[in-house]
C-alpha cells in the first residue's frame, strides 16, 4: 500500500503499510499505523471540505481534504480496522463470521482417524497413525468430493509420480472445498518452483514454510547507563526468549521488569470487511497480519504466500528491532523494515544500495559496511535531505523500487546524484 491523497492547495497525505504523513498549510506530522488509537473520516461535501482526524495515545491529528477523497481514505479507514463508531457484532452476523471460519483450511481439520494439516508447504495428513506430506510444489491437481449424511467425503490428490485419495469426514466439508476453489483460482499455488534469491551471504532470502519465527513487544524497565535513572524501553524481539536475554536486548542495566505487551488482534471493522470480501483471517493472526492478507486481497494477489528465511527474521528482529508480522513475505518485511526509518535514515539506506550497484558491494544494511562508508552514507544524506531537486526525485521510490534481494528497480535523478556523489 502507498497511496496520495492530494487535495489542491489544501493539503497532502501519504499513506503506506507503516505509517501516514501529511502536511496543511504550515503543519505537518508523521503517524507510524502501530501507534493509532482512532482514525476517524469526516467526510466532505461540495461546500464543505472534509477531515481526517487521527488519534494516538498522546496527540490527536487534524487534517483537512476534498470530498474527491471520501471513497478513498473510508476504504483505508476500513483495511485499518477502524470505524466512526464501532458497534457490536448483531446475533445474525456473529453466526455468518463462525460459519466463515468452517472454512479456514489452515486450521488443524482433526476427527479420528484422520488428521489434515494445510499449510503454504503443502499438506501432511494422518490416517491411522500413518503420517505422509505431499509438497505443494508437487501437486499437480486436487478434487474433493463432500461428504454426506452415509457416505465418507474423498479427498484426490495427483501428483507427477502418485494419486492419493483420502477419506474425510463432513466435518471437513468446508474447508477442503475453499481448499480446492483456492486453488482453481490461484490464491493457493501448486505446481510451482519457488525461486530462491542468493548473495555473498550464500542463503535464501525466502522459505518455503509461510510462517518461521513469530516475534512480540516487549516492554522492558531497567537503569539508563547514561542518566543511571529508571528508563523504560519498548521493542520487539523474538516469542519464547529466556526473560534474561530480553533485558539484555533492552541496553539497560538491572534491576529489571520485563513485560510481553498483548498483541494487537485483528478488529471487529476487520473481520467484518474480510468476511464481506472472502478472506479468511488465521486465528493466530494479528492486526498487521489481517492487513496483509487484505492488501493480498485487494491487489489480486496469492493469499498464502511463502515466508522469510529464518536467518533474515531474526536480523530484522534482534539486530534492528523491527517487528516482522508472522505471514509477511520479503517484500513486506522489507516494507516493515524500510518504513520504520525516518527520512534521513531512508537516504542512508538508498546510498547504501546505489553505492552496492557501483562499487561491487553485498550490503543488505547499512550497518554493515565499513565505518569509513557509513561515514559518506551519513554526509550524503545530511547534505541532500534539504536538497529539493533530490528529494522530489527520492520520494518518488518506494521499499518496493529498492528491494533487498536485487537492484534498484528505476533509475531516477536521485539515483545519479547520489552515485556522482559516492
Amino acid at each position: 500500500m502507498n497511496l496520495k491523497f492530494d487535495s489542491v492547495f489544501l493539503s497532502k497525505i501519504r499513506i503506506n503499510d507503516l505509517e501516514i504523513t501529511y502536511s496543511e498549510k504550515e503543519k505537518s506530522g508523521t503517524i507510524p499505523i502501530s501507534r493509532i488509537k482512532a482514525f476517524e473520516v469526516v467526510e466532505g461535501t461540495i461546500t464543505e471540505y472534509g477531515y481526517l482526524k487521527i488519534t494516538t495515545d498522546s496527540e490527536e491529528h487534524v487534517v483537512h481534504f476534498i470530498s474527491n477523497h471520501n471513497k478513498g481514505l473510508r476504504q483505508i479507514q476500513e483495511k485499518l480496522g477502524f470505524s466512526n463508531q464501532t458497534e457490536p457484532l448483531s446475533v445474525k452476523e456473529m453466526v455468518e463470521v463462525e460459519k466463515e471460519s468452517g472454512s479456514d483450511y489452515m486450521r488443524p481439520l482433526e476427527t479420528n482417524p484422520v488428521k489434515i494439516y494445510i499449510s503454504v508447504e503443502g499438506i501432511r495428513y494422518i490416517v491411522l497413525g500413518k503420517e505422509m506430506m505431499i509438497r505443494a510444489d508437487k501437486i499437480k491437481s486436487v478434487t474433493y468430493k463432500k461428504a454426506k449424511f452415509l457416505s465418507l467425503g474423498l479427498l484426490t490428490i495427483q501428483t507427477d509420480a502418485d494419486s492419493v485419495t483420502i477419506k474425510t469426514s463432513s466435518y471437513f466439508n468446508s474447508a477442503l472445498e475453499k481448499w480446492v476453489d483456492d486453488i482453481n483460482s490461484g490464491v493457493y499455488q501448486i505446481n510451482q518452483n519457488f525461486k530462491v534469491s542468493r548473495i555473498a551471504y550464500n542463503k535464501g532470502f525466502v522459505s518455503n514454510s509461510e510462517r518461521n519465527i513469530a516475534c512480540a513487544w516487549y516492554k522492558v524497565t531497567g537503569i539508563n547507563p547514561n542518566t543511571n535513572r529508571r528508563k523504560s524501553e519498548t521493542f520487539p524481539w523474538l516469542r519464547e526468549t529466556p526473560v534474561e536475554d530480553i533485558e539484555k536486548a533492552s541496553g539497560l542495566l538491572g534491576p529489571y521488569e520485563c513485560e510481553q505487551l498483548p498483541d494487537r488482534m485483528p478488529s471487529d471493522a476487520q473481520l467484518e470487511y474480510a468476511r464481506r470480501i472472502g478472506v479468511i483471517i488465521p486465528r493466530d493472526a494479528t492486526m498487521e497480519d489481517a492487513s496483509i492478507f487484505l492488501t493480498r486481497k485487494e491487489n489480486n494477489k496469492p493469499l498464502h504466500q511463502v515466508g522469510v528465511a529464518e536467518w533474515l527474521v531474526k536480523k530484522y528482529i534482534c539486530e534492528l528491532k523491527v517487528y516482522i508480522p508472522l505471514y509477511a513475505n520479503l517484500a513486506e518485511a522489507h516494507s516493515q523494515y524500510y518504513y520504520s526509518l525516518s527520512v534521513k535514515e531512508r537516504i542512508v539506506y538508498f546510498a547504501m544500495k546505489v553505492y552496492d550497484e557501483n562499487k561491487g558491494a553485498k550490503y543488505l544494511f547499512p550497518h554493515e559496511a565499513t565505518q569509513i562508508e557509513q561515514e559518506k552514507f551519513r554526509v550524503f544524506a545530511e547534505e541532500y535531505y534539504r536538497d529539493n531537486k533530490f528529494m522530489e526525485s527520492f520520494e518518488r521510490y518506494s521499499a518496493e523500487d529498492l528491494p533487498i534481494d536485487g537492484t534498484i528497480k528505476k533509475r531516477l535523478k536521485a539515483y545519479d546524484m547520489a552515485n556522482s556523489y559516492l
